[in-house]
C-alpha cells in the first residue's frame, strides 16, 4: 500500500513539474491586410499562475513574398531581421505575440511559425503559425477595365470552372494554400473558360491569384470539399 501510494504521488510531482503556467489562445492567426500597407496577426499567451513567467520565442520559419518584410511587435516592433525575444507576463495576467506584415503592391500570402516555452520547460516547447494575405484584396490598374471572373461551383470537390468574362489578353493563373504555398501555376492562358480537376487536393480554402499581361492582378477565394 505505501509502494503504490508512493509511485501515485510520484506521477502527481511529475505532472507538476512538466506542465506550463500559460494557455494560448489564437485571436487571428490569419490575418488579412491590404497591398502596400502594415497589417498584425495575433496571439494572446495567458499567465495561469501567482508568479510572474518568462518566455523565449524565437522565428524558425518565414515564408514570405521576395518584397515582403515581418518583424515581431511586442511591444514595439523590432528589426526584421531579429528571430529571438524574450518577455515576462506578470501573475494572472496576459501578453501577445503579433507577427506583423508590411507587403507589396502585389497581393500575395505568406507565414511566419514561431516555437516559444516557458524558461525551464524547453522540451514542452509551443508553435503556432501566423499566416499575412492580401489575397482576398482586388488591386485594378486604374486605367484598365476590371476583369469579371466567376468560379464555380464553390464549394468544390472534384472539377472547378473558371470563366474570365471581356479577356483581352492573356493571364498567368496561380493557386495557393492557406498556409501561402505555391500549389499550382498555369503560364500564358488565353482561353476565356478553363476547368481544372482538384481531385488531389486536399479538403480546406485556397486562393487563386490571376495577373494579367496588361498589369491587372485579381484574387478568388476557393473552398474544396471532400
Amino acid at each position: 500500500m505505501v509502494k503504490f501510494s508512493v509511485i501515485l504521488l510520484w506521477f502527481f510531482l511529475s505532472d507538476q513539474i512538466l506542465s506550463q503556467d500559460y494557455t494560448v489562445v489564437p485571436v487571428n492567426l490569419a490575418a488579412q491586410g491590404t497591398p502596400q500597407y502594415l497589417f498584425f496577426a495575433n496571439a494572446t499567451i495567458v499567465n495561469n499562475s501567482p508568479a510572474k513567467i518568462d518566455l523565449f520565442m524565437e522565428r524558425i520559419e518565414k515564408n514570405i513574398p521576395a518584397n515582403w518584410s515581418s518583424c515581431f511587435c511586442h511591444p514595439k516592433c523590432v528589426a526584421p531581421f531579429v528571430d529571438t525575444i524574450f518577455f515576462s507576463i506578470p501573475p494572472y495576467s496576459q501578453d501577445s505575440i503579433t507577427p506583423s506584415f508590411l507587403a507589396d503592391s502585389i497581393p500575395g500570402i505568406g507565414t511566419i511559425r514561431v516555437r516559444f516555452f516557458q524558461i525551464g520547460y524547453e522540451s514542452l516547447a509551443d508553435t503556432l503559425t501566423f499566416t499575412g494575405s492580401t489575397l482576398s484584396w482586388t488591386s485594378i490598374n486604374s486605367c484598365m477595365e476590371e476583369p469579371e471572373i466567376s468560379i464555380y461551383p464553390n464549394p468544390c470537390s472534384e472539377n472547378l470552372s473558371i470563366l474570365v468574362h471581356r479577356l483581352n489578353e492573356g493571364y498567368t493563373l496561380r493557386l495557393y494554400n492557406s498556409t501561402g504555398k505555391l500549389m499550382e501555376i498555369r503560364k500564358n492562358l488565353t482561353e476565356q473558360k478553363i476547368i481544372i480537376p482538384l481531385k488531389e487536393y486536399y479538403s480546406g480554402v485556397y486562393f487563386w491569384e490571376f495577373l494579367f499581361n496588361n498589369g491587372t492582378v485579381a484574387s478568388k477565394k476557393i473552398v474544396i470539399t471532400k
